[in-house]
Parts: C-alpha cells; sequence; structure tokens
C-alpha cells in the first residue's frame, strides 16, 4: 500500500480525499492534483482494483492534459473500489457522491472512465442535486454522447499531439 505523502512532489496533489461508506461497501478516492489552471476535472472509474497510487497517477496525467491543450481545468481524478456490474452500482455510486459532496462540483467536476457510463453521470447530478456535479450525461439530459463520439480519447490523442508540437 501506497503511504499517501510520499506521492507528494512539486507539483500536488494538492488534496487526497479516501472515502468510505459501512453499508454499501463503497470505498473510494479523491486525488486534485493540480488546480493553477482551474477547477479539479477528470474521470471516476470503477474497478474492484483501484487503489490511491493509481488515482494520483491519472490525476497527474489530467493536470498535463488539460495544459497541453490550453483549457482552464485543473488535473483531477477519482475512483471508487467496487465491481461496474454489480447490483449495488448506484447505491455505491450514489454513496460515494455524497460522501464527496464537500468537494464536488466547487473543487472537482466528476467526468467518465472506466466502469462508468453516461446513466452514471446522471445519478451523480441527481444525489447532488446539481447539474455541475458531472459531465457526461445522456444526450436527453444535455449531456454528449461520449461513448459514440470518442469524446475521452479524442482529449488524450489531442494533448498528445498539442504536446509534441510544443517545443
Amino acid at each position: 500500500m501506497t503511504d499517501a505523502l510520499s506521492l507528494i512532489d512539486d507539483w500536488g496533489p494538492e488534496k487526497i480525499v479516501v472515502v468510505s461508506h459501512r453499508r454499501t461497501g463503497m470505498k473510494g478516492v479523491l486525488v486534485i492534483d493540480n488546480t493553477a489552471r482551474g477547477i479539479g476535472k477528470g474521470g471516476t472509474r470503477m474497478s474492484p482494483t483501484v487503489t490511491v497510487d493509481e488515482v494520483a497517477r491519472l490525476a497527474r496525467v489530467m493536470t498535463w492534459k488539460w495544459a497541453g491543450v490550453d483549457l482552464f481545468y485543473g488535473g483531477a481524478k477519482a475512483g471508487i473500489v467496487a465491481d461496474p456490474a454489480s447490483p449495488d452500482k448506484e447505491a455505491v455510486l450514489r454513496a460515494f457522491a455524497r460522501a464527496l459532496s464537500n468537494e464536488v462540483p466547487r473543487e472537482y467536476v466528476m467526468g467518465l472512465d472506466m466502469g462508468l457510463t453516461e446513466s452514471d453521470a446522471a445519478i451523480i447530478q441527481d444525489e447532488l442535486g446539481d447539474r455541475g456535479a458531472a459531465v457526461g450525461t445522456p444526450e436527453h439530459l444535455g449531456g454528449v454522447a461520449y461513448d459514440k463520439l470518442g469524446v475521452t480519447g479524442y482529449g488524450v490523442a489531442e494533448a498528445t499531439d498539442a504536446a509534441a508540437r510544443r517545443p
């Protein structure tokens, strides 16, 4: 297990929040890496093997991704230790959102990552009563069809291309 303090360097992370909920068995983490360019934004993944170290590394990638495409967001990422195929997924997701209600959406906007769907983004918005809490909601709720358009992969490709063009 990684000591969270060992993850800190000159760039971040600025904040690591570890949450749990006894009744649902939810365990999760939010890592806000660096907000020098704006509010923390990045995907939330759900997997039985999520670790603090993994989420911290992904949050750092988001810091550089947003900077590389010159968007004014900070790097952040979240993870939920759970099986996304579980029948209890919605209860776990709602418990996670509630546990981070001090951070979401004031310091972090949830996005989609491995194990989460557009419907899950809608659940987060519903649980927190705030349309700004998550991006990637279904089209019928005003969202962009992430999966159909390949938005996440496109963003990574754009960031890589922008970084390669910089001197």
